[in-house]
């Protein structure tokens, strides 16, 4: 089961680290539906592109299949989140801009079921215990399935490609 997620996580890190040919708009996209993943295509994204559409407020459309979806992120620091858990998949982070703090690990007391796969903290709750690093572009780092995190930009916001890994 393990190498199975290290397998994932190889295959949709090298897709996002690899400039492949394939989808390359010139122009922030305008769909908001995700687009299909082809065997044998590579797919690309401009950081440029990224960063109009999400200054624009658009969603970044980006793949979603039964093992692996893609979502950018844009934290702002006025509008905080909850730290949360999943139970069902592992997270791998790519700071894209700005910079924060993510806080992994550690606990939640007094945690509320949102799904049957998620927990979450209540606003403004600290993990007990947690890891906090410091992240600016280019850092990368991975959250386990059943690992507490918790995103906090600093005042400029951070924006990152959250690549959510599910468990078969």
């Amino acid at each position: 089961m393990r190498s199975n997620l290290v397998r994932h996580f190889i295959r949709v890190t090298a897709m996002l680290a690899l400039p492949l040919s394939g989808y390359a708009p010139s122009a922030p996209p305008q769909s908001t539906t995700n687009p299909q993943v082809v065997e044998g295509k590579g797919m690309y994204w401009s950081i440029d592109d990224v960063k109009k559409t999400l200054s624009a407020g658009g969603p970044v459309p980006l793949p979603r299949t039964p093992t692996y979806f893609l979502t950018v992120q844009n934290r702002l620091r006025e509008k905080p989140q909850p730290s949360e858990v999943h139970t069902n998949r592992a997270q791998f982070y790519v700071v894209l801009d700005g910079s924060g703090v993510i806080v992994v690990g550690g606990d939640v007391p007094d945690s509320t079921q949102t799904s049957p796969t998620d927990r979450r903290g209540q606003l403004g709750q600290s993990i007990v215990g947690g890891t906090p690093y410091r992240v600016k572009p280019g850092d990368m780092l991975l959250i386990p399935k059943n690992t507490w995190h918790i995103a906090q930009p600093d005042p400029a916001g951070l924006r990152y490609v959250l690549v959510n890994l599910m468990e078969p």
